[in-house]
């Protein structure tokens, strides 16, 4: 009667111990399948970030700090400078830098420029990419021109003559002309001057234009 008696019982225990293996391997396999699938599926836009945090140019050489702000190692591909219009000026697309999440790399390549502002990018492998603008570029001996004073308002009766005053100063290495325009509200030149300059000299213009016809208009220099 007693052995009777503890069958039951062993079975069902046995039952139990299968139940409670099944339903820990069927969490092993779920816990290991999702943290699979997370890591598959996180777009490479939040893991791979590139950060350009300087750039500058000088004798011919243009110098770019960038650091690996991602979670995961990236490989720096090709670097373009873009002129205004968007146009290539410079293209190289044999880097092949790598980097660490966290680290930085200063770059270092000969680039030829004009005095212009330029669009600095550079590409991983992936295709991530990382923009930023590189302005006051000047070349060797070219002039530059810079407004140092203008008047803010000018103002009388509509269609009337009226005498707009500015003051250039010429920050290059070079004499040259500078053309000054005053726009209307529809870029429209409504007059115009040139003033040439010395390097380091400043000179004052004064040019004639006529008052809209209409109270409240502006104009652009």
């Amino acid at each position: 009667m007693a052995r009777r008696g503890l069958a039951p019982i062993a079975a069902t225990l046995i039952l139990v111990a299968i139940t409670v293996t099944a339903v820990l391997i069927t969490y092993l396999w779920l816990s290991s399948y999702t943290g699979m699938v997370s890591q598959a599926s996180e777009p490479i836009q939040l893991s791979e970030v590139l950060k350009i945090e300087g750039v500058e140019y000088s004798d011919g050489k243009l110098r770019i700090t960038v650091r690996n702000v991602g979670s995961r190692k990236t490989t720096i591909a090709a670097l373009y400078i873009l002129a205004q219009d968007r146009t290539a000026v410079l293209a190289r697309t044999d880097l092949e830098v790598e980097l660490e999440p966290g680290a930085a790399v200063n770059l270092e390549v000969d680039a030829q420029l004009r005095s212009s502002t330029y669009l600095v990018k550079l590409v991983t492998r992936t295709g991530v990419e990382a923009v930023t603008t590189l302005t006051g570029v000047m070349q060797p001996g070219a002039p530059s021109f810079q407004i140092v004073y203008y008047e803010e308002e000018i103002s009388g009766p509509v269609e009337s003559t009226a005498t707009f005053n500015v003051r250039l100063r010429n920050v290059g290495e070079a004499s040259g002309t500078a053309l000054l325009k005053i726009l209307d509200e529809e870029d429209k030149t409504v007059s115009q001057a040139e003033l040439s300059l010395q390097p380091s000299n400043e000179r004052s213009i004064s040019l004639t234009l006529k008052l809209p016809s209409a109270r409240g208009s502006t104009f652009g220099a």
